[in-house]
């Protein structure tokens, strides 16, 4: 169950319609599968379409385009044409950030959704910083991330800009939590300084090495259609969402990655 505006939303993946299925944004505690499950079930009635339903996409991670990409796949197999619903602004964004819109969403887009993107950097914020240190457990990051979110409303940017940073911050984070194998009981330290040029995130960790700045922007989706893939979006979201990423190694033992996204007054 989740709260949002007042109103109450049941978060199980069913839905009153039996070709509708809500899309989860909470991927712990098994949802996940029983969404997949739910879909599998639908897909073999032999119905002429199915609905995904993406209310519940506030935040959008590469995890969820995982989901949104396999879901596709499964529909394309089955024979059976996906219909995407309640897509929001900030999904849309990503998925043409990803070249995966026109593909999976067959509604046209508005000029008016892809504008907002001048990131204009007030003099009075010049200077300030956020410096965290936190450990690689999912509710440190999720308290991490909130006082990232709470730091970034103070800057008064505009709400894409906040998105993109905040996901940014959640992927690098999370790949640190999922594939840096750290040492236990070390932490990661994640500092965002703004400057007169833009926004700088630096991050540091003891994880095992390695360098996102090497992976390719280019990302075909019609490659991975036919590959099926189901990991990667990750690296693509940061390196498409940041304007410099620079790495480095450090005393062999620490990773420092620093992020640079580019503003002006």
């Amino acid at each position: 169950m989740k709260i949002r505006n007042g109103k109450i939303y049941q978060m199980s993946v069913k839905s009153d319609t039996d070709n509708k299925i809500l899309v989860p944004c909470d991927l712990s505690s098994g949802s996940e599968r029983e969404y997949f499950e739910r879909l599998d079930d639908v897909l073999s009635r032999k119905i002429d379409h199915v609905f995904l339903d993406c209310t519940l996409l506030e935040r959008v991670t590469s995890s969820h385009i995982n989901i949104l990409w396999q879901s596709y796949s499964m529909c394309i197999a089955a024979g059976v044409p996906a219909r995407f619903s309640s897509i929001s602004v900030n999904l849309k964004r990503v998925l043409m950030m990803l070249d995966l819109y026109d593909l999976l969403i067959s509604e046209p887009i508005g000029f008016t959704e892809l504008t907002g993107h001048d990131m204009p950097i007030r003099k009075k914020n010049v200077g300030k910083e956020l410096r965290l240190e936190f450990a690689a457990g999912k509710e440190d990051i999720d308290n991490a991330i909130e006082d990232l979110r709470c730091f970034l409303k103070t800057l008064q940017l505009p709400e894409f800009t906040a998105f993109e940073l905040e996901t940014v911050f959640y992927e690098v984070v999370t790949n640190i939590r999922l594939h840096g194998h750290i040492p236990e009981g070390s932490i990661i330290k994640a500092t965002v300084e703004i400057r007169p040029g833009g926004i700088k995130l630096c991050f540091i960790d003891r994880g095992v090495p390695f360098d996102p700045a090497r992976q390719t922007k280019k990302f075909d989706p019609n490659q991975s259609a036919g590959t099926r893939q189901k990991r990667g979006y990750g690296i693509v979201m940061i390196n498409r969402m940041m304007d410099k990423i620079h790495y480095e190694r450090q005393d062999g033992c620490l990773n420092v990655l620093i992020l640079e996204k580019n503003g002006g007054h």
